[in-house]
């Protein structure tokens, strides 16, 4: 991550070590399945607070493969994005 970067984790990836660095800003957000926590989340994308990195959008039928790892072109840069018709 570059000086002044963003670090934004669902999954607690921003240790204490690196969400102590004075070069970036960073936070771990639980997700649960609260409905004002997600509420919370997407507002925070709307408003332009939070801006996800997309790697890949990928189709529903997909879902299996893509959880388990196997689509391409979305390596660590960036979530995968499931395409619901």
């Amino acid at each position: 991550m570059r000086d002044g970067g963003a670090l934004f984790s669902t999954a607690f990836g921003g240790g204490d070590g690196l969400l102590a660095d004075p070069r970036i800003r960073g936070a771990n957000h639980r997700l649960d399945r609260k409905p004002e926590r997600l509420a919370e989340l997407a507002e925070s994308v709307t408003t332009g607070v939070l801006s996800p990195v997309v790697g890949a959008y990928v189709p529903l039928t997909e879902a299996p493969r893509t959880l388990a790892g196997g689509t391409e072109g979305a390596g660590p840069r960036g979530k995968r994005v499931l395409r619901v018709p």
